[in-house]
């Protein structure tokens, strides 16, 4: 009985936690909060866009490199 009411009530605590505004932080006003999100959109566009062209077309020719060995390497 005293482990169901523990469950029940961080359970309330959960809900009432979750609805609540305080800790959260405050919501974005100025124009340097737009501006630290835009610059962070930005670099992280950036990263996406180079890690997919990349991925696709690596540009790794040389017969020396590395993942030949690790290819070719007889099982």
């Amino acid at each position: 009985m005293a482990l169901l009411s523990r469950v029940v009530s961080l359970t309330a605590q959960a809900a009432d936690f979750a609805t609540s505004s305080e800790g959260h932080g405050h919501q974005p006003g100025g124009w340097l909060d737009y501006a630290i999100s835009g610059v962070g959109a930005v670099i992280v566009a950036i990263v996406i866009f180079y890690a997919v062209r990349y991925f696709v077309d690596p540009r790794e020719t040389e017969s020396d490199h590395i993942k030949r060995m690790v290819l070719e390497e007889p099982v």
